[in-house]
Formats: structure tokens, sequence, C-alpha cells
């Protein structure tokens, strides 16, 4: 018997800040066992047509879901998981677009604080995303400063050689950035 539980109620796609297309989320899922599963992409529900149709043909239980971006006094990373959506309500939708624009804000001022940092970032990946209107988020940031050929000295000198060690000094609330 598995230590592990028969659910999964927090995975991200390629919609948000995962790498995988929403119905391989759900394979990869139901390969591990899960029986119960919800896509909680931040900010968005895009992927849950395609995640609840692969999760129905799998026989896996599916939420519709979401994770919300919240501020809330000092708290600026806070994370609501929204579960049991109606992914076609318009209202939802112009609420989560809403939300998308205020991560997008604040992953531009990070974006700027890392400039006026030293940091040179590949803007490319993080204007297909907005203009896609996908959201972005720290991970993407970190992607755009990790692949800039004119950060490998810095990179090198401080000893980051990925995310694990970029986020701690720079990308998570109260760091440099």
């Amino acid at each position: 018997m598995s230590d592990q539980p028969p659910f999964d109620l927090q995975a991200h796609s390629l919609h948000s800040d995962g790498v995988l297309p929403a119905a391989e989320v759900v394979e990869r899922a139901a390969a591990a066992g899960v029986e119960l599963f919800a896509l909680t992409d931040h900010d968005t529900v895009d992927g849950v047509p395609e995640a609840a149709a692969r999760a129905a043909e799998l026989g896996i239980a599916f939420s519709a879901a979401a994770e919300l971006s919240a501020v809330h006094g000092g708290h600026e990373d806070l994370h609501v998981l929204g579960y049991e959506l109606d992914a076609g309500d318009q209202d939802l939708l112009a609420i989560l677009e809403d939300f998308r624009g205020d991560r997008a804000r604040r992953i531009e001022a990070m974006a700027d604080r890392l400039r006026e940092l030293g940091w040179q970032l590949d803007d490319a990946p993080l204007v297909a995303r907005r203009e896609a209107g996908k959201p972005i988020g720290r991970p993407h940031l970190a992607d755009a400063l990790l692949a800039h050929p004119g950060n490998a000295q810095r990179l090198r000198e401080e000893g980051i050689a990925g995310k694990n060690e970029l986020f701690p000094p720079y990308l998570v609330p109260g760091a440099q950035a």
C-alpha cells in the first residue's frame, strides 16, 4: 500500500507556471495512482476543459479549480485555492483576467528591480506569454534571467546554478527584487 494519498488537489500546467500540457499533467497523475485530481493553474482556468476531458477518459474524478493570487496587508504572496469552479462563467473569467493583470504588474516591477540590480533579462518569452494571455509568474522571470547570456559570469560568481539558488536572494517576498 502506498503512503501517497490517491488525490492531487494542486497541480499546474503550461497555462501557468507548469511545463506540461494540461492533459499530460492528468496522465502523469493517473500513472501515479491519483483517483481525484484538480488542475489549479494560477489565475486561469484555461487548461480546465482539456484536463477535465482527459480525466474523464482515464476515469479520474476531476475538480475544476484555480489558484488565485491575493495580497492582504503585509502578505504579498497569498494563494487561495478555489475548487468546483464553473470554468465557463463569464464573471469568473473577467475576475481571473484582472488577477492576471495584477500578477503581470508585480512581475514587471520585479523585472525592473532586477535590471536596477544589474541583471539582464531575456524578455521575449515574457512578452510571448503576455501576448498569448498566459499568466506570468516568478518562475518565468527566473527563466528570463537565467537564460540571458549576459548574466553567466555573475551567476557563477554568486553560486546560482538554477531557480533554487536564485529565488531566495532575489525572488521571494522580502528579497532584493
